[in-house]
């Protein structure tokens, strides 16, 4: 299920959406692309009782470890695109699959042990390593949050150009 839709060619601006979650793990998959110009990525979540929005902590995502959940951080990919740049929107069809949209990671981290948060181009080539793009390129985060308690979350991306989150319901084997 899409949980934020901030898809298309913009600059940075806020999208929401509150969705009713279960306690435990839940998969989840962040994608972004940057066509052209500035970007930026802010993934954050207002928990129950919570005032404002936060980033999403590290303590809450996992990483897709080949049987149990591995705390600290989700899975990335990243794709350099030639230029090449469909809208997210029509990439999503094979989003949550090992091989998305038939392209080959130009580099990834398993896990990438930080928050899903870069405010500007530099943020991005400044704090993830290998990474040196500027623009026309995709990324994709894939593993679990863990909802501590059954409730509403709202979650948010402030961004420029567009991301979508998904999330769906996972049974962890222990």
């Amino acid at each position: 299920d899409t949980v934020v839709d901030n898809d298309g060619w913009h600059g940075m601006q806020d999208a929401q959406d509150t969705a009713s979650l279960s306690a435990g793990f839940h998969s989840i998959t962040v994608v972004f692309n940057e066509g052209g110009g500035g970007c930026g990525l802010e993934v954050s979540w207002k928990p129950p009782g919570a005032g404002d929005f936060v980033p999403l902590p590290l303590d809450v995502l996992y990483s897709a470890a080949p049987v149990v959940p591995q705390a600290g951080g989700l899975n990335f990919e990243w794709y350099d695109s030639g230029g090449d740049n469909p809208t997210l929107g029509t990439t999503l069809a094979t989003v949550e699959d090992d091989i998305w949209n038939d392209w080959t990671p130009t580099g990834s981290h398993y896990p990438l042990g930080q928050p899903l948060w870069y405010s500007n181009d530099g943020a991005f080539v400044d704090t993830i390593p290998d990474f040196n793009s500027w623009d026309n390129f995709y990324m994709r985060w894939r593993g679990f949050i863990n909802i501590p308690e059954t409730d509403s979350y709202t979650f948010k991306t402030r961004s420029d150009d567009g991301p979508f989150h998904h999330r769906r319901r996972h049974r962890c084997r222990q």
